[in-house]
């Protein structure tokens, strides 16, 4: 008996739509600009990064050398009021995250399991309020934390000790208290520690 055609081109239907389902790197850092120039056009960022360009020619980001594959986002002191979005989550192949000197404010993401390949954030001097989301911690890649100069509070969480790879955390000048988490003693890569200016005991 033959086989209907359109099995075949049922599996490749399916895996195309699913493809269509992720937004792509190009569609991901189109949003973000939206995001924080919400239409302003004079800033240089905003004008840089052109919507018909390819984003691996935008100013602060740099790609593998698979096409379009964003490896990092450099967006520091450039004078930016905004939250931070949790669509940079897409970037999925992401190495560098740096967000320093600017005047982010808000919460953190809640979810950071999305970038398995991140191994360097910095957010030092801005305005991050809230609790740090576990999620962040589960990065077992990560080798350079720097969250520095904001409003964050609440505990650091025990889960910091899953961070085998990580050779500084730099977490001073928040609104951290209780006891430091005892997993930090555990971290053997730990070169750069510094938690002054906090509320924390031990």
């Amino acid at each position: 008996m033959a086989i209907p055609s359109w099995l075949f081109l049922a599996p490749l239907l399916m895996s195309w739509s699913s493809l269509l389902a992720i937004p792509s790197e190009q569609s991901t850092l189109v949003a973000l600009k939206r995001h924080i120039f919400k239409g302003n056009t004079d800033h240089i960022l905003a004008q840089n990064w052109s919507e018909t360009a390819s984003i691996c020619t935008w100013i602060g980001v740099t790609c593998a050398s698979s096409p379009d594959r964003v490896t990092a986002l450099n967006m520091s002191t450039m004078g930016l009021t905004t939250t931070l979005p949790s669509m940079l989550g897409n970037l999925s192949s992401l190495v560098s995250l740096d967000l320093r000197n600017n005047n982010f404010y808000g919460n953190l993401p809640e979810d950071w399991s999305n970038l398995p390949r991140l191994r360097a954030l910095n957010l030092y001097n801005n305005s991050f309020s809230g609790l740090i989301p576990v999620s962040l911690f589960n990065i077992s890649s990560l080798q350079s934390l720097i969250i520095a100069s904001n409003l964050l509070r609440g505990n650091i969480p025990q889960q910091i000790g899953n961070l085998s790879n990580l050779k500084e955390f730099y977490g001073g000048v928040n609104r951290f208290s209780g006891a430091i988490p005892s997993g930090i003693g555990g971290l053997r890569m730990l070169e750069y520690l510094y938690l002054g200016s906090n509320m924390l005991q031990g």
